[in-house]
């Protein structure tokens, strides 16, 4: 008996119409008997409810009162990383449906209006936790290294997409029965973007269902791939963990960049910079403002934004 409690999934539907949950509820017990329906009409009644239970997936109104559906989203994606959310409205808008996908949500979908747009619904649902496996991992790096989560799932022989991003740099590591085989960071990919990646001294992570990649850009054993990443980030220690900022000076072109150095060093005319942005272009390629790095753009120093 103890097996089988464990095993049923824990849903919650939050939406401040309580007649619609009440709907929910009954047409969800009914039919989905592995699912254990819990409802909250407040944000503050799903907090607790979040407190009080292990909940595997959160079906959220967009139109919550006070904190609106995608606030609520974001501030579960920062205390409850391993629960599935699921948004619903009543009216669809698609800036709206980007920004729920874009702070986390798995789906985003129309308040079914009958028993036929429910069975689709509680579907679409099934879905969605078939695609997380209950064994699998999901949260955000504090006290725990990148490194230590690709081992992870390395040593267990996972199988897995590791989506990972921190204020300005994002990528993924495809592993496969636990090997690493592609590896993305912004344009780059294989081990220069894997090196980039273990480079991040802070970030999110989430594990997403594994697909094949477009490409398997690495081959080589998973340790000695994490072990190049770690001698490329103790050479480049220097460099901080977020690439070169290019300060492109439109003021007097006329100098030469040995005389913008010497402005530079003297702390003189910082002002004129009128656009900066953070590049992982190599020498030559193109900086804000249309010039080259080497012309007309100075190079000023490690940058460690976080």
């Amino acid at each position: 008996m103890a097996n089988i409690l464990e095993s049923r999934r824990k849903v919650l539907f939050v939406d401040d119409d309580l007649d619609f949950l009440e709907v929910i509820r009954a047409a969800a017990t009914a039919t989905q008997h592995h699912w254990d329906i819990l409802i909250a009409d407040t944000t503050v009644k799903a907090v607790a409810m979040l407190i009080e239970h292990s909940i595997n997936l959160a079906v959220i109104d967009v139109n919550l009162p006070v904190l609106d559906g995608s606030q609520f989203l974001t501030l579960l994606n920062h205390q409850y990383p391993s629960t599935i959310k699921v948004m619903l409205t009543g009216v669809t808008s698609e800036s709206m449906r980007t920004e729920c996908l874009g702070n986390g949500a798995e789906l985003y979908l129309e308040k079914p209006r009958n028993q036929a747009e429910q069975e689709i619904l509680f579907t679409m649902l099934n879905e969605v936790m078939a695609q997380r496996p209950d064994e699998g991992f999901r949260g955000v790096m504090q006290q725990v290294g990148l490194v230590d989560v690709i081992q992870m799932a390395c040593l267990g022989g996972s199988s897995a997409v590791l989506e990972v991003k921190s204020a300005r740099k994002r990528g993924e590591i495809f592993i496969r029965n636990g090997a690493i085989i592609h590896a993305t960071a912004g344009n780059n990919s294989g081990q220069e973007a894997l090196n980039r990646l273990l480079r991040l001294k802070r970030g999110e992570f989430r594990t997403k269902a594994f697909v094949e990649p477009p490409q398997e850009s690495l081959s080589a054993h998973w340790e000695f791939l994490l072990m190049s990443g770690a001698q490329f980030r103790d050479e480049n220690m220097h460099l901080g963990e977020q690439d070169t900022m290019f300060l492109t000076y439109l003021g007097d072109t006329s100098r030469t960049p040995a005389e913008t150095e010497a402005k530079i060093t003297e702390g003189a005319e910082l002002s004129e910079a009128t656009e900066y942005a953070e590049t992982d272009a190599s020498p030559g390629s193109l900086a804000p403002g249309g010039s080259t790095a080497g012309e007309g753009t100075e190079k000023v120093g490690p940058t460690d934004k976080g």
